[in-house]
């Protein structure tokens, strides 16, 4: 099984709303990142407590503060 990100189509599915902000998380959970300059995003787990981002397939964590230059969406709900 290869490790790709799904299509933006899917974020209807999911019951994400399909825009983006540059305004960062308020709760935690799930979201999509993309980086200015780049195509692809990629999903994040973000804490609102300890303002951490964990990235999605890494052991690597970042601050909240520091996701700087990028666009969200989310929070993801999960499937029903």
């Amino acid at each position: 099984m290869t490790n790709k990100l799904l299509p933006l189509g899917i974020i209807k599915v999911v019951g994400m709303p399909n825009t983006w902000t540059t305004e960062k998380p308020t709760q935690s959970g799930w979201y999509w990142w993309r980086e200015v300059g780049y195509k692809e995003p990629f999903i994040v787990m973000v804490d609102i407590v300890a303002q951490t981002v964990s990235l999605s397939g890494t052991d690597d964590d970042a601050s909240l503060d520091g996701m700087v230059g990028g666009e969200w969406a989310g929070p993801l709900d999960p499937p029903a």
